[in-house]
């Protein structure tokens, strides 16, 4: 009963604050949910309306239900207040407890039950087979979940916000313009994310402010974290966790996996295998190589082509330019600075 009231509350609290400043007709207009009227409309008590669409309807298309209509084919009237039963239920605005096959609603505020609920505006809660809306706040749960913006929660098998989520999305699939806020499920995709991305496969494709956790994460441009089996980031600052293989064009901070690679990482990388074109201060791992390096490499095998710092390693190889110090058994500069072969130690300039 507790339940039923607060229920109760929050709905009237939604009401008073969407039409706080506007009245019914102005906000409805914009947003018709009506459909065509019966072929025969006679003039009801407005407590009460019964729908036998498209031949008979007791209450007129253009006028208002305080109270239960019951649509055994179609109904359609201008507002609904209360319970609305049917097979199809329409209107353009709709405050209470819709139950139907098929409710369509421009402004709906309170709950929609139905194998489609397909509203323009929803205040309120939408559970059905597949939930369409233009704009979302509060919550849907369904197999399909479809808005273009999203304030609250979307769960289901797909879910859907195509311009803006702020909120939750948990389901399958998850799909977003700009998310923010969370989003766990198999498939997580957006184009931009602000805050979390949980699932199998994470990608965030222009933008990334967060974390990515998740068996494969991709990124265009983020800050933050990405933890995985498989990382992917054309540029991040951050950190870059993969248990098996993480890669990017430009890193700052840390790469950790067995496999890290970089086209230029500032900070460190921390694995069996670290490759990058050029590393500003540290590569640790059992093979290291690099185009050049301003900084440490340790501590099985380094590989740079010029090396501005200290290889520390069994075997320590500069191809190019030598300004340094090499230490390991074996040490070969075979370009310019030191000796072409030293063991222990190797000093160029």
């Amino acid at each position: 009963m507790k339940f039923v009231l607060v229920l109760f509350v929050v709905m009237m609290l939604s009401v008073s604050s969407v039409y706080a400043d506007h009245s019914i007709h102005h906000i409805t207009e914009p947003h018709k949910g009506q459909i065509d009227s019966a072929w025969v409309e006679v003039p009801g008590p407005g407590l009460i309306g019964l729908g036998f669409g498209p031949f008979f309807q007791l209450s007129e298309s253009d006028t208002d239900i305080y109270g239960l209509r019951i649509n055994l084919g179609y109904g359609t009237n201008d507002n609904v207040w209360g319970l609305d039963i049917g097979t199809v239920n329409s209107s353009n605005f709709s405050a209470g407890l819709a139950i139907g096959g098929w409710n369509k609603i421009g402004t709906a505020v309170g709950f929609q039950l139905g194998l489609i609920n397909n509203v323009h505006s929803a205040y309120g809660f939408q559970f059905g087979g597949w939930n369409t809306s233009q704009e979302m706040t509060g919550f849907q749960i369904g197999g399909i979940n479809d808005t273009q913006n999203t304030l609250g929660l979307q769960t289901g098998l797909w879910n859907n916000a195509e311009k803006n989520l702020k909120g939750f999305q948990t389901g399958l699939v998850n799909s977003a313009g700009y998310a923010l806020g969370l989003q766990f499920g198999g498939i997580n995709v957006a184009e931009e994310v602000g805050g979390f991305q949980l699932g199998g496969w994470n990608k965030a494709e222009k933008k990334m402010n967060g974390f990515q956790v998740g068996a494969v994460n991709e990124m265009e441009n983020g800050v933050g974290l990405q933890f995985s089996l498989w990382s992917i980031a054309e540029t991040i600052l951050g950190v870059q966790l993969g248990a098996l293989y993480t890669t990017s064009k430009a890193v700052m901070g840390l790469q950790y996996g067995i496999w890290n690679n970089a086209d230029k990482s500032t900070g460190v990388q921390l694995g069996l295998i670290n490759e990058a074109e050029k590393a500003n201060f540290f590569q640790l791992g059992a093979i290291n190589t690099t185009t050049i390096v301003n900084g440490f490499q340790c501590c099985g095998y380094n590989n740079a082509k010029n090396l501005n710092g200290i290889q520390f390693g069994w075997i320590n190889r500069v191809s190019g330019s030598l300004r340094g110090m090499q230490i390991g058994l074996i040490n070969i500069s075979s370009g310019s600075g030191g000796a072409g072969f030293m063991p222990i130690i190797n000093i160029g300039f």
